[in-house]
């Protein structure tokens, strides 16, 4: 008897991680192909809600919406995904995407509810490279272009160009296009370099 329950049981968990490898395949061909109504449709069925995680399935469904540009859906993802349960990763992960997206959108106030939900999950410097890029690319400050000037001295080669980025902009936002134009020229001689 307890070989055929360890049967069934074994039985069970091979059908349950095929189809769950067969609607993640189909979801990922579904977006390749930008078939957008047959990705929907396949998350909402019973099956893809058996064997995928709830915030899976709506972290799916802002993967969808960004590649469609659906701005309204996409700000409701996010605000719907950071009260879903996740683990640290996802939320870490989360909040990045969010942040990067927000910045692209030059949206201050969410850029700053993405900061306030980071500082309770990301380190210190993740967290101070966040505030810069809000401040600068977001916001418009220009006030830190002596201590990133400062830095250029210790970080690495590969961070260089985002730094020359940063004191670029800085310079752009205090209306100092020849500074502007000097950093943004740094960041060209980088590029060619590697």
């Amino acid at each position: 008897m307890l070989i055929f329950c360890l049967a069934v049981v074994f039985l069970f968990f091979i059908v349950y991680m095929g189809l769950q490898m067969y609607i993640k395949n189909k979801l990922i061909a579904f977006l390749e192909n930008k078939d957008f109504d047959s990705f929907y449709n396949l998350l909402s069925t019973t099956k893809a809600q058996v064997v995928l995680p709830p915030y899976n399935i709506e972290y799916m469904k802002l993967n969808g919406y960004m590649m469609q540009n659906r701005k309204k859906e996409i700000d409701h993802q996010f605000t719907l995904l950071l009260r879903e349960k996740k683990n640290k990763q996802q939320t870490q992960d989360l909040l990045q995407r969010g942040l990067q997206y927000y910045i692209d959108r030059k949206d201050s106030r969410k850029c700053h509810l993405f900061l306030d939900e980071m500082k309770n999950v990301m380190g210190t410097q993740v967290m101070k490279e966040a505030t810069y890029m809000v401040d600068i690319l977001v916001d418009g400050k220009s006030c830190f272009i002596e201590e990133m000037k400062e830095k250029l001295n210790s970080v690495s080669e590969n961070q260089k160009p985002v730094y020359y980025y940063l004191i670029q902009k800085q310079y752009e936002n205090c209306h100092d296009m020849k500074n502007a134009k000097l950093y943004e020229n740094l960041c060209s001689q980088w590029k060619e370099r590697k």
